[in-house]
């Protein structure tokens, strides 16, 4: 390989506002997990969400890893939108890999440390049931439990219909919301995903 690690940087897309994330792939072999979460550690985003890297087996990340290439990606923000905290955490996160690599000098600037979020078993979208105009009733980094009210959904379909009160099918962190307020039927409202210990995930390797 002609590279000795890899960060794909995304800013969230148009359609949703993430929470700024680290995103970390477990590997097939189970030897690469240690240093992306290593990777993952070092770029210090305040939230590392772990998904099954099996499940995409063309994606950057597992290919990466079939090569012996520690790999990361990113969340940053969205809404197609520069956000100033989000990119203050991708340049720091960036010079914080470099420097662990030798490629700049220096030492890692380092904060508190990254929280694991669980995107393989302990997460769930909420989702639209038909379109309308959606009013949030919680934020991204909100914690939640089940049961508790997300949001209205009123109908533009039917102007007489009562708002439907939609609730939160699990508890965790709100990692994911919609960006504007006009939603379609199935369209993602909130991801919602529990947090997890450092050690769970080398667990999943």
């Amino acid at each position: 390989p002609l590279a000795t690690a890899g960060i794909d940087l995304h800013s969230g897309g148009s359609s949703a506002y993430y929470l700024p994330s680290a995103f970390l792939c477990t590997a097939h072999d189970s030897d690469m997990t240690g240093p992306n979460l290593e990777l993952a550690e070092i770029f210090n985003a305040p939230f590392t969400y772990v998904v099954e890297g099996t499940a995409s087996a063309t994606g950057f990340n597992p290919v990466a890893n079939q090569k012996g290439v520690p790999f990361i990606s990113t969340e940053l923000s969205g809404g197609a939108n520069v956000d100033v905290d989000a990119t203050a955490i991708g340049m720091r996160g960036v010079k914080n890999v470099m420097r662990r690599l030798g490629i700049i000098a220096g030492e890692a600037e380092l904060g508190e440390p990254t929280r694991f979020l669980n995107g393989i078993d302990a997460s769930a979208y909420l989702s639209a049931p038909y379109s309308g105009i959606f009013e949030p009733r919680c934020k991204l980094g909100d914690s939640v439990s089940a049961g508790d009210v997300a949001g209205l959904l009123y109908s533009t379909e039917e102007i007489d219909r009562e708002p439907l009160v939609l609730t939160f099918e699990s508890s965790g962190l709100v990692t994911v919301r919609c960006n504007g307020a006009r939603v379609r039927r199935g369209s993602h409202l909130f991801l919602v995903a529990s947090e997890m210990e450092r050690d769970d995930v080398l667990a999943r390797a």
